[in-house]
């Protein structure tokens, strides 16, 4: 039997709880000297010694019930309780409705109006005589009450101690307290006094709460149900009309000075058949229901009994099965080799597990079939639910039957699922329980494992003894070579047989190393040839780069300059997306392709080893660092250039500038383009400076000449402004830019090739070649017979 933690805490906090209230105090101590104080309390003498120990018992009192029933912030509000909290709580619930019943019969008995001379009868008196205690204080019934508390807390502990001792004792691990472990034969001893703190029986474990019944029936309860039908008698015979004053002071003497309840009774049917109120027949018969009553109540009684006896032998019997079925399932080896049958013979161990083995695989085919079904219902649902979304649209009466579905599919899935946790928790517990059970049942499979474990063992001592023989070492090779070849072989380590195994093994494994590295070395031989190919590609790609980005690169140092010249004068110019932090991210970057070009030439230059590995590997963050720089670099470069603002109408003979004017080439075609039609509006000094530009060396594109900072107002638009920079954005006409790209290609012999500068020789080769060429003669001479 599985102990429940949670009750047994519980009872390891009470005995703490106990322990400290009392200081140490034993409750039977406590009990006898609340006994001792409430006999003399009766006497009349005062008592201080035992007096301390009712606040002692009252202050227990309380705790325990903060113990067992603890409470949140709210009163109302009771917390959830553990299995072992609840358990101890519906114990101690019987004793409190006990308690409670009968402070109801007291509280009840104490408010009724009796009066003096109906004592003196002999049923309430013999009543009144066997009664222990008396409830007319109120102190006292308080002190009896903390008596019973205690005995309740006794009856308690020692329940749930004989519990666990027959839980231990059915478990076969009951700790024998006169059981000595020590080594050598064993001694024969008493199997009575071996087994005196052993349960055996549910009998044993009820003897405490016997023991209460008894002492409560004793103390409190005897002597109060023949009063109350005294009370009840001498109540009707009054309604019957006898005087019971009367008849008590006329018969009020002698010793005894008692009146008898049977002669009260005749003298009360007596006066009634008298006066005529009923006649003997009516009296007659009426003997003969009460006879008939008593003797089917009793009957009657009887069932009831017998039904609850019943009733508890078949729970008893229940728990009885399961002891025996536990019994033999923890010791059925032993009790399949007794030679005595059990009279009682539950299923066999292998039965239950073959059972449970079907079980658990009808199961897992059911949760692949409700997974099946889920799929489908799921499809289901989300048509049915689009649907009714689609009809809420047209009408919203449906709102709510939408929720509700909604409402009930959520409810659904939830237990469905909680379902499938409870399922694979129980596959989980039952599945290990298979598994521990099958390798201690008798199975083919569990003594094979025996069997194995048993050699096993064997060869272990064999080895130990072997080792305590012999000093002889084995070498590092050696072990080496037993790891290497295969443990499998037949035939014994250190034979010639094992040797010529060993060696032919070895053979084979050299080759298929000699074949494995060969094809390595193949792999290796085209990743090389691979590399080199893109170092070439690379280096192709560098050149067409660095060609193109000479041009603008002295501008870019230009652009540096400017801005070094802005910080001099004061201005705040950010560092953040600048020309210089682009010419440094520009030098790192071409530090690093630098570095891995050489690097990867110099490894695949040199014989290969650990050195050349180890060089290939330290570029490699430098390449994931290259792939960064490289998209950063392209994308701040062309962030650098103004936007290009063309205007339609002006895109090829703009008579004015749009803002400022601008001392480039563009700026100049446009200014004496518009010197035609535009009356001249700008100064003589403004004339010099066109003149000077335009004598500017033909490398320098028409909208990146520098000029003097100096603007000419003409054109009333307001000038466009660079979000980034804040400065005036530099009008371009396209079709100026694109002449002067032409002029300059071919002013450098780029303009078959831009990747390729031709020689003087070859452009006029080229020239020669193009203008005797037959087709274009013909195209010439078509456009000559159109204008003939």
């Amino acid at each position: 039997m599985k102990g429940e933690y949670t009750l047994e805490s519980m009872l390891h906090e009470l005995d703490s709880l106990i322990e400290q209230t009392t200081d140490g105090v034993p409750l039977q101590t406590l009990v006898e000297s609340l006994q001792a104080y409430l006999r003399n309390a009766a006497m009349g003498l005062e008592e201080e010694t035992h007096a301390h120990y009712i606040d002692v018992a009252r202050i227990l009192h309380a705790q325990y019930g903060e113990l067992i029933q603890p409470r949140n912030g709210s009163v109302d509000e009771t917390p959830k309780m553990s299995a072992g909290q609840m358990l101890l709580v519906a114990f101690d619930g019987m004793f409190a409705q006990v308690e409670t019943a009968f402070g109801l019969l007291v509280e009840k008995l104490n408010k009724m109006e009796i009066p003096i001379a109906w004592r003196k009868i002999d049923i309430i008196r013999e009543a009144r005589s066997t009664q222990v205690n008396f409830f007319d204080d109120d102190n006292h019934r308080q002190v009896l009450e903390e008596i019973f508390f205690l005995k309740r807390l006794q009856t308690i502990k020692e329940f749930f101690r004989l519990c666990g001792t027959f839980s231990k004792t059915l478990s076969g691990s009951s700790s024998l307290e006169d059981q000595n472990t020590v080594n050598g034969p064993v001694q024969i001893v008493n199997v009575k006094t071996l087994f005196r703190n052993s349960c055996f029986s549910e009998d044993q474990m009820a003897k405490p709460i016997k023991a209460f019944t008894a002492d409560f029936v004793r103390q409190l309860l005897i002597g109060l149900p023949n009063q109350a039908l005294g009370l009840t008698l001498c109540s009707f015979i009054s309604a019957l009309g006898v005087d019971i004053i009367a008849q008590v002071e006329a018969k009020d003497f002698g010793a005894e000075s008692k009146v008898s309840i049977d002669d009260l009774c005749k003298k009360a049917v007596e006066h009634n058949i008298q006066i005529g109120k009923f006649s003997q027949l009516v009296m007659n018969r009426a003997t003969v229901l009460a006879s008939s009553y008593d003797t089917a109540w009793k009957k009657h009684d009887l069932v009831r009994r017998l039904e609850t006896s019943i009733s508890s032998c078949k729970t008893s019997l229940q728990r009885v099965q399961l002891h025996i079925a536990m019994f033999q399932w923890q010791h059925e080896d032993i009790l399949i080799n007794r030679p005595q049958a059990m009279s009682v013979t539950p299923p066999p161990r292998s039965a239950i597990l073959t059972s449970m083995k079907k079980k658990l695989h009808t199961l897992s085919q059911i949760e692949t079939s409700i997974a099946t079904v889920q799929e489908k219902l799921a499809a289901l649902e989300a048509s049915i639910e689009q649907r009714l979304k689609w009809a809420g649209g047209a009408n919203p009466a449906l709102a709510p039957v939408l929720q509700d579905f909604e409402a009930t599919i959520a409810e659904r899935r939830n237990l469905v699922l909680k379902e499938s946790q409870r399922a694979s928790q129980v596959t989980f517990l039952c599945s290990n329980i298979i598994h521990f059970e099958s390798l201690r049942t008798r199975t083919a499979e569990a003594l094979n494992l025996d069997a194995a474990l048993f050699e096993l063992i064997k060869r272990c001592q064999q080895m130990c003894s072997f080792a305590s023989q012999f000093n002889s070492s084995v070498s590092e090779l050696e072990l080496r070579l037993l790891q290497r070849v295969d443990t499998s072989l037949e035939h014994p380590i250190g034979s010639s047989e094992w040797l010529l195994s060993a060696h032919k093994q070895l053979t084979q494994d050299m080759s298929t190393q000699r074949a494995i590295q060969t094809e390595k070395e193949q792999q290796i031989e085209t990743v090389c040839e691979t590399i080199q190919n893109l170092v070439d590609n690379i280096k192709t790609v560098l050149t067409g780069h660095n060609r193109p980005l000479g041009d603008v690169k002295h501008l870019l140092k230009a652009m540096a300059k400017d801005e070094e010249a802005a910080l001099a004068d004061g201005e705040d110019v950010p560092y953040e997306n600048s020309v210089r932090q682009f010419l440094g991210e520009y030098k790192s970057w071409q530090d690093n392709i630098q570095t891995v070009l050489f690097t990867l030439v110099q490894a695949m230059g040199q014989v290969r080893s650990q050195e050349h590995v180890e060089m290939l590997q330290e570029i490699t963050p430098t390449l994931k660092e290259l792939k960064t720089q490289s998209q950063s670099i392209y994308n701040n470069l062309v962030s650098f250039a103004s936007p290009l603002i063309t205007d339609a109408t002006n895109e090829c003979s703009s008579p004015t500038s749009s803002a400022t004017y601008q001392p480039s080439f563009a700026a100049a075609v446009r200014s004496n383009t518009g010197q035609k039609t535009q009356p001249d509006v700008m100064s003589q000094n403004a004339r010099k400076l066109i003149q000077k530009n335009l004598a500017t060396s033909a490398d320098t594109p028409p909208s990146t000449v520098p000029g003097t900072g100096k603007s000419v107002a003409c054109s009333p638009k307001k000038a466009a402004r660079d979000p980034k920079t804040g400065k005036a954005v530099q009008e371009r006409n396209s079709y100026a830019v694109s002449v002067w790209k032409r002029v300059k290609a071919k002013l450098e012999g780029r303009d078959v090739d831009p990747n390729r500068r031709m020689s003087v020789a070859e452009q006029v080769d080229y020239v020669i070649k193009e203008a005797t060429n037959l087709d274009n003669l013909a195209q010439l001479y078509e456009g000559w017979t159109a204008w003939v």
